[in-house]
């Protein structure tokens, strides 16, 4: 860290937020929520000021969205709802906003649909049930629109796009037994069959 005090560039900073990165996902794993947070916090500061330097460079705004994600699933399991919920929104924001010229992105669009179902999960235990399932349908939407960009070029990514969306229609339908989202389901499962049936799994 000293190196990068030293020689302010985004190459060294970037080194240091990797490195934070690494001491984070450590900590979390060991059950130090707190030296987690604190180490995704200095993670997190260095990333913004990285996207201030460089601004030109989408990477470093990618990067700084997955590391919201991070902190966001950190504060998640500190019992911090609110703190989570303000990680995923910020860095679905950024995304969307890196979607806007680069849609064809799909890890990227899979890192939205995940962000937005974490989202839909808060929302849900807090008891915001309009939110969550928007946040839902906004996850369920995002993974159907990977499926069809796969399909004619990764079945096997399509049919894993498909499922994952089924699981949320399926999730949807049952919130809401007057027969919305219904249709979702049937959507998928058809999407689903039409694989399984050109690749001879039937």
């Amino acid at each position: 860290r000293g190196l990068a005090e030293a020689e302010k560039t985004v190459q060294r900073q970037q080194d240091v937020a990797l490195n934070l990165e690494k001491i984070g996902d450590l900590k979390r794993n060991a059950g130090d929520f707190a030296g987690a947070l604190e180490a995704y916090e200095e993670m997190l500061s260095i990333a913004r000021d990285i996207v201030t330097m460089d601004a030109a460079k989408d990477q470093w705004k990618r990067n700084l969205a997955i590391y919201l994600s991070k902190m966001g699933e950190a504060r998640a399991a500190a019992k911090d709802s609110n703190g989570a919920l303000a990680a995923f929104d910020e860095g679905v924001t950024i995304r969307q906003k890196l979607a806007e010229t680069d849609a064809n992105n799909i890890p990227m669009q899979a890192e939205i649909a995940s962000a937005q179902e974490r989202i839909g999960d808060l929302k849900r235990d807090s008891g915001d049930r309009a939110g969550s399932l928007a946040a839902y349908v906004a996850s369920m939407d995002a993974r159907r629109q990977i499926g069809d960009a796969l399909l004619s070029s990764d079945s096997a990514g399509a049919l894993a796009a498909y499922e994952q969306g089924l699981v949320l229609a399926r999730r949807l339908a049952e919130a809401n037994k007057g027969g919305a989202y219904q249709s979702d389901v049937s959507t998928m499962l058809e999407s689903i069959a039409s694989i399984k049936l050109n690749s001879g799994d039937s």
